[in-house]
Order: structure tokens, then sequence, then C-alpha cells
């Protein structure tokens, strides 16, 4: 996909978004384009015929998930939650150990802060596990975690409610569409993705969040904020329970060049009073491109890393390979790897997963990962010791390449292909960076030497990229409400 098709896309799909006011409308998946990659392009490129097989595949699935609530229909669980708190944190649970840590993944020590400063607040998980709410709750009783588990169904008849409104719905997209320029194709999987599971799943989302609201007085409800349809759905509903809360919402991930829907307001009701930043890079990004949106301000980040003594060597020869937490980006960046080092004896590979994956899940899907050579590590250390001892970082989306400049490691972005739109966390610098496309200009990447200030501005970028958490910037705007 170019990018005038995606830009024009951007703008057929925010058409019927301006349109709409029903939420389920605005919770459809397919209106929300975050960017480019292609696991978020994919369904974009679907034939009318497709189409009509996932819109009964989707309403069969539907259906199936009514039947189940039927038996072991849920709610969300509360763990150590604190009455009368002030804020509630909107986070992600992405793998079991994340339940016991004191600090939160995404917000970090946020929660301790504040009531260091006498503001209690609660942490609502939206739970991306394959455990049941049931299971985590029964791990961790006892335990003193001000947390919420939400749950991946509703009850039977709070189930068979949403599929009704669902349907309702439908009818009023119908006539929206017929003012709007979408090809047939687009119409019909616009149609079909109405009724995704990951639509149904972000109202879910939305409609216990608005349950805990209403059984709590919270002033502040803080959500991560990357466009996904269920913050927006979930700043409507709360403020449905609630007219005088204040939605916030906190961009935690990478900003690539063609960013979307985290970049554009829709509807007021939808939209966040506050988006907080992790970042200088991402303040000024977003100051420069939001369209009706609400104020901008950088809160930091978690991730952030104070500056680290830069040591220029062309001896460790080995290269950190670091894909996101998706299966396609991690079988395109080990493959690419793979192939290299089964010609290159001498250089080393270290792959790391996404903390969401496991090399258990992926390696069916990597060709020749049971015969893998000495010279690549299968990672299972922590992030600092592979950076440790490494020269390198091979990388496509992942932020994990901010942690590598920091440290001094030489970016290498592979590209795919001539027609990609890049994925790059740091597309916006050129120096002391390599972008490869084939085993050849791997070749040259790891054997090409770094100026020391090229590292320097690297560094720089980084620094930038993620501030420390900045709690004074938070209290400021709570007072002002």
């Amino acid at each position: 996909m170019n990018p005038v098709r995606f830009n024009n896309l951007c703008k057929d799909l925010d058409f019927i978004l301006s349109l709409a006011d029903a939420p389920q409308i605005v919770a459809n998946h397919y209106l929300h384009i975050t960017n480019t990659h292609d696991k978020n392009i994919e369904k974009y490129q679907n034939s009318i015929f497709k189409a009509h097989l996932l819109f009964i595949y989707f309403n069969f699935i539907n259906l199936a998930k009514i039947l189940i609530s039927a038996f072991r229909g849920g709610q969300y669980y509360e763990e150590g939650v604190i009455d009368n708190s002030a804020v509630l944190f909107v986070s992600h649970l992405t793998n079991n150990s994340q339940i016991y840590q004191s600090d939160d993944t995404y917000f970090g020590s946020l929660p301790k802060d504040l009531k260091l400063n006498n503001i209690e607040s609660n942490v609502a998980l939206i739970n991306h596990t394959k455990i049941s709410n049931k299971e985590l709750h029964l791990n961790n009783k006892n335990k003193k975690i001000s947390k919420f588990i939400l749950s991946p169904s509703l009850d039977f008849l709070s189930e068979i409610r949403l599929y009704y409104f669902q349907i309702t719905s439908f009818i009023q997209l119908r006539k929206i569409v017929r003012r709007s320029k979408l090809s047939p194709r687009l119409k019909n999987n616009l149609f079909a993705y109405h009724f995704s599971p990951y639509t149904l799943s972000s109202i879910r989302i939305s409609q216990q969040l608005s349950s805990i609201v209403k059984n709590n007085n919270y002033k502040v409800v803080i959500t991560t904020y990357e466009g996904h349809s269920w913050e927006r759905v979930s700043y409507n509903s709360v403020r449905g329970i609630n007219s005088n809360i204040k939605c916030f919402g906190y961009q935690h991930a990478a900003i690539f060049k063609y960013q979307h829907a985290i970049q554009r307001g829709i509807r007021k009701q939808f939209n966040p009073d506050i988006v907080f930043t992790s970042g200088l890079i991402s303040e000024f990004f977003l100051n420069e491109s939001v369209a009706n949106m609400g104020i901008i301000s950088c809160l930091g980040s978690p991730k952030y890393q104070d500056k680290r003594k830069l040591i220029v060597t062309d001896n460790i020869k080995c290269c950190l390979v670091a894909p996101e937490g998706i299966i396609s980006e991690c079988v395109s960046l080990f493959e690419f790897s793979l192939i290299y080092a089964k010609q290159n004896k001498k250089q080393k590979f270290i792959w790391r997963l996404h903390p969401i994956l496991n090399f258990n899940n992926i390696k069916k899907y990597i060709k020749g990962f049971d015969d893998i050579p000495e010279n690549i590590i299968i990672s299972r250390k922590d992030l600092d010791f592979d950076i440790n001892r490494c020269d390198s970082v091979l990388y496509r989306g992942s932020t994990v390449v901010i942690n590598a400049i920091n440290n001094g490691l030489k970016p290498i972005y592979y590209k795919k292909n001539d027609n990609e739109l890049v994925v790059d966390p740091i597309h916006d610098i050129s120096s002391g960076k390599n972008i490869v496309c084939n085993v050849q200009d791997l070749y040259s990447a790891l054997h090409k030497q770094v100026k020391l200030q090229d590292r320097e501005k690297l560094q720089e970028f980084s620094q930038k990229y993620y501030k420390p958490l900045n709690l004074h910037n938070l209290l400021i705007y709570m007072n002002d409400y």
C-alpha cells in the first residue's frame, strides 16, 4: 500500500466516524487504522468474497460466545481494591507474572507515587492472557494488590443485549455508509468487522469500566492510548456514568511515520481530555499532527534509562534481533538473520522475544528453527543483559531499539520490500543507522563502523524519546479538574 492510498483510506474511514454517534459503530475495529504494520493493513486487502465469509464466521463466533456465557459468563474480579479512590488506571495483563508485580508494566510506579501524595488509585487490567480470570483470582488470593481484572466475556443476558444492540446499530451504519465514497469491497469488509470479536471486545471492556466507575467515586480515568476502538468507547462509556469524570490517555508505544488513529480526534465524547506522552519526540509529533484533540503533554515513561557511557568497539560481533510481539514480525526477523547466520559462522545473533510471546508458541512458524546454528543464541535473559553483550541491533517496529542506541549499539532496520511503509520508531534519524533489504546489505551494515559522534546523536534521540516519569505533571492536570 502506497502513502497516497493509505491517506485516502484513512480519510474515507474517518468520514464514517465523523457521522457516527453510536458507540457500537465507533467500536468497529475496521474504522481505526493505528499504523501501517502488515497485521493492521491486511484486512483492508480482503476481497468481497472473503468479507462475506468473515461476516458469517464472526456472527457464528458471537452466537457461540452467547451460548458459552450461559455456563461460563463472567464479570471482573477485584483484588484488594481500595474504596473511594480518585484515579483508575486502565492497563494490560500480558502474562501471569504481572499480577504479582508492584509496578505496572505500562504506568510504572505512578499508582504508588500517587499514594505517597495521599491519592488512592486502582488499576483495571485487560486480560490478554489465556489464563482465566478465575484462575488468576485464586492464584492471587489474599495478595494486597489494588486491581480489577476485566473479564473476556459478560453474563448471559448482557451478552444477548450486546449482540442485539450491535445488530440494531448495523442499520445506522448502513445509512452512514451510503453517504461515503467507500468502494463495495471496503463497505462489505466494514460490515463484516462490525461483528468481529475485537469490535465486541471493545464494547465489553467499556461496559465493565463503566460498571467499575459506577461503583466507585473516581475523578480521573487514565488509559493507555494507541488509537484503539476500546479506548474511544471507554471514554464515552464512563462519561455516561459521570459527566464530570476526566479521561486521560497515555501514549506509551512507538510512534511511526505513518501513524493515524492516535493522531486524529473524532466526536468529543470519544476523545481523551488530555493525551500524555512518553517523551518529547511523541509530544512534538502529536502537537504537530493531532486534529480536534485536547491538551498534549509529556508525562515520561518507566522505560526511560539514564544516559549510558558509550564505548565504541567492533570486537563483539554479536547482533541483537528484537521483533515486536507479533508472530509475523518474529518470523521475518528470525528467518532473515537465520539465513545470514548459516552463511557467516563468525557473526553471532541473539534472538529476543517480546514478553507477550514465547519460543514454544512461534517455533512452528519459523523454517529451520529446530536446526539453528550455534551462532544463534535463544535469549531468556533480561534486556540489559542482552544489550550489554551486543554491538548492533536488528529491528523493525520494536522500541527495544531505543534502549539499544542509548547503550551505543548500531541500529539496523530491516525493510522487507521497496513498497513497504516503514514501521521504524527512529524514522527521523539517518546518521549512524543502516537500512537493509537483503543478506548483502546486512553484511555491509554489520561490518560498517559508526562514528562516535553519530552514536552520540542516536543516544541524544533516545533521551528525548523517553523521559523520566513526571508525577508533578500529572498532579497539575488532576488539580485543574
